[in-house]
């Protein structure tokens, strides 16, 4: 088995297609790192709503079957 591959979630939290996920998990075990920026929350076009609906789509990462065998780091 391969090293350790990171794959940073930035603002796409989807794993069923997420393309650079599937590639990681063929050469290794997979970290998924999520880095909340602040700076990025805080801009005038980003809303609660988008954060609750990123929120949601960490729970539901948590869940899904690719990231079962690894914990998203946040």
């Amino acid at each position: 088995m391969g090293p350790l591959q990171i794959v940073w979630f930035k603002r796409d939290l989807r794993t069923a297609d997420h393309r650079p996920l599937l590639e990681a998990s063929h050469h290794g075990p997979v970290l998924p790192l999520l880095v909340v920026e602040p700076e990025l929350w805080q801009q005038g076009d980003a809303s609660a709503r988008q954060w609750a609906f990123c929120a949601e789509g960490i729970v539901e990462d948590r869940k899904s079957t690719r990231l079962n065998s690894s914990h998203l780091v946040i």
